[in-house]
C-alpha cells in the first residue's frame, strides 16, 4: 500500500503548537497545586545546596522506612532516599536568578519539551513523518504525561533522559553513539533510581540483534562505560555518606495480582484524564472508532501490520521497554512498598503504546484532509484543557490551619516533629524538621523513639512539637498506620511527657518533654 505523505510543516500548525506548550507551562507556574510534599523536599535541598551546605535534607527522616530517633540536630541529614540530578538542577537555575520553586516546574516543563522532541524523532525515525506528529499531536493530551510535567517531581526529567537513550541507541552514525545512550541512561537513574532496568532492556536489544559477537560486546563495554559514569558517582556518594548504595523500603503489603489489576487500570482509564469527564470519555470513543474505521477500511493484513510496527528491525525496542518496564515494576512493587502503581508510574509504558497507535494509524489513513483534522483537533483539544487549568489555578487556595498555627505559635528556636513535616523548613524557611509517615513508608514511631530526639537535642531547641495531621477516623486506622503510641495519645492526652495543646482542623498539636 502507497503511504499517506501529508506535508506537515506549514509555520501555522507549529506555531499552534508552540502556543500549546506555553500554556502548559503558564498552567504550571500558575498552580500551587504543582508543589507536594515530596516536591518541597527537593526544593528545600536545592535551596541548602544553593547555600553551599551540600545536598541534605531539612526535613530529617522525610521518606525514611526508620525513624531517626537516635539524630543529632546540629547537622543536616544527606540525601539518601532519592537520586540527586533533580535538587542539582533546581540550584543551577537558583543560580541564575529563579525562585526555587519556580526553577523546579520550569525544568518539568523542559523535561516536556525534551520528551516530545524525542518521541518525534524516534516514531520518525521507524515509522514517518505523519506518525511524528500525530504521537506529538496525542501526547500533549495524554493525561498522565501532562500531570508529571505539570509537578515539580523527577518523573518527567528521568522520562526525557531514558527517551534520550533511546534515540541515541537507535540513531545512525551518531560518534560514539552508544557511549552517549549509556550516559543519558545513567543519567535518567541519577533522577530516579528505578530507571536501572534500561540496562535489562539494552542487553536484551543488543544481543538480539543480528551482530557479530564481537560487535555485541564492544558496543556492551562502550554503552556500560557511558552508563557506569553517574551511576557509580550516585552510588559512591550514597556508601560515602549512608555506608549503604540504595535505600532501604519496608515489605510491599500490595500482592502481584493486586498490584497488575491496578496497573493495567490506571493504564487504560486515564488515556486523557484523571476523572475521565463525559466530553473527555465521548473524545476517548470518537478515537477508538476511528481506530476501528481505520482497520475496517485498511488493505494491510495483521501479519504485516505486526511485523512492520512491533518487531521491524529496531523497533522491537518500543514493546520490549513496555514488557520490561512492566514487569520491573510490578517486581518492585511487590516485594517492596512505596507509592501505589498510579499515573505517574504508567506514564513510560502509556507513551510507548501511543507511539505504536499513531505508527498504526499513519500506516493505514489515506485522508490527508481527515489527517489534518485530527492534528489540530487534538492541539485544540490540549490547548482548552490548559486554559481550563489556568482558570481554575487563578482562585486562591486557603493554607492550612496547621501551617498557620506553627508560623504563629513557634519560632526557629522549637523544633516540630511530625507526620510529613517536609512543608516547614519549605514554607515557614525553618532550619529543620523531623518527619514520619504512616506504615509501611515509615516504622511505627514509638514513646522512646520520640523521648530519645528530644532528649539527644534539648541543648539546641527551647520547646518540641508533634504535630500529626488528621487523617482517620477510625482507632483501628489509627493503630494500624502510626501503631499504639500515637494511636493512644489520639484517643487520650493523659501522658506525663506530652500534652495536647490543641486540636485543629486538620491536626492535632502536641508539646513534648524529655524524660
Amino acid at each position: 500500500m502507497k503511504p499517506m505523505r501529508v506535508r506537515l510543516k506549514e509555520p501555522f500548525f507549529l506555531i499552534y503548537l508552540i502556543v500549546a506548550l506555553l500554556l502548559i507551562l503558564q498552567s504550571s507556574l500558575s498552580s500551587s497545586n504543582g508543589i507536594s510534599p515530596d516536591s518541597m523536599n527537593y526544593i528545600e535541598i536545592a535551596r541548602n545546596h544553593f547555600k553551599d551546605l551540600g545536598l541534605v535534607k531539612s526535613s530529617i527522616g522525610f521518606n525514611e522506612a526508620s525513624f531517626p530517633s537516635d539524630y543529632r540536630l546540629d547537622h543536616k541529614q544527606p540525601m539518601f532516599s532519592q537520586p540527586p540530578l533533580y535538587p542539582l538542577m533546581i540550584s543551577f537555575f537558583m543560580k541564575i536568578g529563579l525562585s526555587g520553586t519556580s526553577s523546579s516546574l520550569i525544568i518539568s516543563w523542559i523535561a516536556l519539551l525534551f520528551t516530545l522532541s524525542f518521541c518525534w524523532l524516534i516514531a520518525r525515525k521507524f515509522y514517518s513523518l505523519e506518525a511524528a506528529f500525530l504521537v506529538t499531536a496525542l501526547l500533549l493530551n495524554y493525561y498522565p504525561l501532562r500531570l508529571i510535567s505539570g509537578y515539580a517531581w523527577t518523573e518527567g526529567l528521568a522520562l526525557c533522559l531514558i527517551l534520550g537513550s533511546i534515540w541515541f541507541l537507535v540513531s545512525e552514525k551518531i560518534f560514539c553513539k552508544y557511549f552517549f545512550s549509556g550516559m543519558l541512561g545513567g543519567l535518567a537513574f541519577s533522577a530516579r533510581y528505578s530507571m536501572v532496568f534500561l540496562v535489562l532492556v539494552f542487553l536484551i536489544f543488543i544481543f538480539t540483534k543480528k551482530y557479530p559477537l564481537k560487535q555485541k560486546l564492544k558496543s556492551t563495554i562502550v554503552w556500560g562505560i557511558g552508563f557506569s559514569i553517574p551511576f557509580v558517582l550516585v552510588l559512591g556518594r550514597n556508601f560515602y555518606h549512608n555506608a549503604a548504595l540504595l535505600p532501604v523500603a519496608n515489605p510491599s503489603e500490595v500482592s502481584l495480582f493486586e498490584n497488575s489489576i491496578t496497573y493495567f487500570k490506571t493504564l487504560f482509564s486515564s488515556l486523557i484524564s484523571g476523572d475521565f469527564s463525559l466530553i473527555q470519555l465521548a473524545f476517548f470513543l470518537l478515537f477508538i472508532i476511528t481506530v476501528v474505521l481505520a482497520d475496517f477500511l485498511s488493505k494491510v493484513s495483521i501479519k504485516d501490520k505486526i511485523f512492520k510496527i512491533l518487531i521491524s528491525g529496531d523497533r522491537v525496542i518500543i514493546p520490549l521497554m513496555i514488557v520490561v518496564y512492566t514487569i520491573f515494576l510490578l517486581y518492585q512493587r511487590t516485594v517492596r512498598h512505596f507509592d501505589p502503581l498510579d499515573e505517574r508510574f504508567i506514564v513510560l509504558s502509556g507513551l510507548m503504546g501511543l507511539m505504536l497507535i499513531s505508527a498504526y494509524l499513519t500506516l493505514q489513513l489515506k485522508s490527508k484532509l481527515g489527517f489534518r483534522i485530527v492534528l489540530f483537533g487534538l492541539v485544540t483539544f490540549s490547548i482548552s484543557q490548559n486554559v481550563l487549568a489556568i482558570s481554575r489555578a487563578s482562585e486562591d487556595s486557603e493554607q492550612s490551619a496547621r501551617i498557620m498555627w506553627i508560623d504563629k505559635n513557634t519560632t526557629s528556636s522549637d523544633l516540630i516533629i511530625g507526620d510529613n513535616t517536609a512543608d516547614i523548613p519549605y514554607l515557614l524557611n525553618r532550619d529543620f524538621s523531623v518527619s514520619f509517615s504512616p506504615y509501611p513508608y515509615t516504622n511505627h514511631v514509638s514513646r522512646s523513639d520520640l523521648n530519645s530526639i528530644v532528649c539527644n537535642n534539648s541543648d539546641l531547641y527551647e520547646n518540641f512539637y508533634l504535630v500529626v495531621r488528621k487523617r482517620y477516623s477510625s482507632q483501628v486506622d489509627w493503630e494500624r498506620y502510626f501503631g499504639s503510641y500515637i494511636s493512644e495519645i489520639i484517643r487520650t492526652s493523659d501522658h506525663q511527657d506530652i500534652s495536647l495543646l490543641a486540636e485543629l482542623e486538620d491536626a492535632y498539636i502536641f508539646k513534648l518533654q524529655c524524660l
